[in-house]
């Protein structure tokens, strides 16, 4: 592996890290109540961008360091412009349980109905 291509690898860790920090963000709101389902999401997303990674992108020759920059860019996001969409994120969860409770309302007391 030449220098550049080692140094094209390292940009696209850091920058799926990025990737990665935006998807736990957007999980965030949902693990005080859903916590399986929020880590289960978030390890799939992290088990394929590792597999994508190791044998798309470096082809198998993976160096130690491009997964120290895949962390490094995942806090550099968190940290960052992660924090200022982390209300946007809380929104979107919040609307859609909104959502879910306007559709579930209806059906849970036709259910008391037949009871």
């Amino acid at each position: 592996m030449t220098v550049s291509e080692t140094a094209r690898n390292l940009l696209i860790s850091i920058l799926l890290g990025g990737v990665l920090g935006i998807w736990y963000g957007f999980l965030r709101p949902l693990r005080p109540k859903h916590t399986t389902l929020a880590d289960s999401l978030f390890v799939l997303a992290a088990g394929w961008t590792g597999l994508y990674f190791g044998f798309a992108v470096c082809r198998g020759d993976l160096r130690i360091g491009f997964f120290f920059a895949a962390m490094i860019g995942m806090i550099v996001w968190d940290r960052g412009p992660g924090r200022l969409l982390a209300p946007l994120y809380r929104g979107f969860w919040s609307l859609l349980g909104k959502i879910r409770e306007q559709i579930l309302r209806p059906m849970k007391k036709s259910l008391k109905k037949v009871k």
